[in-house]
């Protein structure tokens, strides 16, 4: 019973985003990632600005579209 509450919440949160901002919450959750694998287990600096960027372009827009709606 408890969990089942824990999950109707998260359902709830989610229907309450703009339809299509499941994209970008999918590409926030592999850039951020990405950006960690690769600057804990590669030498490659410039992917990892490239996989940190995107995390943050994606959460700006994020926040841009939600908070537009308002």
């Amino acid at each position: 019973m408890f969990q089942y509450n824990k999950i109707a919440k998260i359902g709830g949160f989610l229907s309450s985003l703009p339809q299509g901002s499941e994209f970008l919450l999918f590409v926030l959750a592999i850039s951020s990632l990405m950006t960690w694998w690769t600057s804990n287990f590669t030498k490659r600096i410039y992917l990892t600005k490239f996989f940190a960027w995107l995390g943050i372009c994606s959460i700006v827009s994020l926040l841009i579209w939600i908070l537009g709606d308002y």
